[in-house]
């Protein structure tokens, strides 16, 4: 399940329902977390097994992708890059590559460059990019 949050609120609250109603959290992705400028919440999200969508890279008038950057690198240090996923978040028409916007393939075009030069090796950027998400998004053993 895929949830969305405005402007990373609410993150927690939602982890809390989900967990009281015997939801798996591991199957949870609390979505926009890169708007979320409390890293300790988000690292609580984290330890509470769920993913966490950082699907606003791009969006600089919410946050900077520096911010996001520093963020992702703290909690990647706190071993939680296993449960990270990296996106844009293209919502309307202005926001295509065609009308002058970010495009589809900013966080590749982008954000992957800065990553790299973070320090931040290829299977680390492939884990957050290509691994993570297919683990997410997969069919689990007796889950249905």
């Amino acid at each position: 399940m895929a949830t969305h949050t405005t402007l990373g609120t609410m993150a927690l609250e939602q982890v809390e329902l989900f967990a009281k109603e015997g939801l798996p959290l591991d199957q949870v992705i609390i979505g926009h977390q890169d708007l979320n400028e409390n890293d300790d919440v988000v690292l609580e999200v984290l330890a509470a097994g769920c993913y966490v969508a950082m699907d606003t890279i791009g969006k600089e008038n919410y946050r900077s992708d520096q911010e996001r950057l520093t963020s992702l690198l703290r909690f990647i240090e706190a071993g939680y890059g296993d449960k990270i996923m990296l996106s844009t978040d293209i919502t309307r028409n202005s926001h295509l590559f065609a009308a002058g916007g970010q495009g589809f393939d900013y966080t590749l075009r982008e954000f992957q460059p800065r990553m790299e030069a973070s320090g931040l090796s290829q299977q680390e950027i492939r884990k957050l990019l290509i691994e993570n998400p297919a683990n997410a998004f997969s069919k689990r053993e007796g889950t249905s």
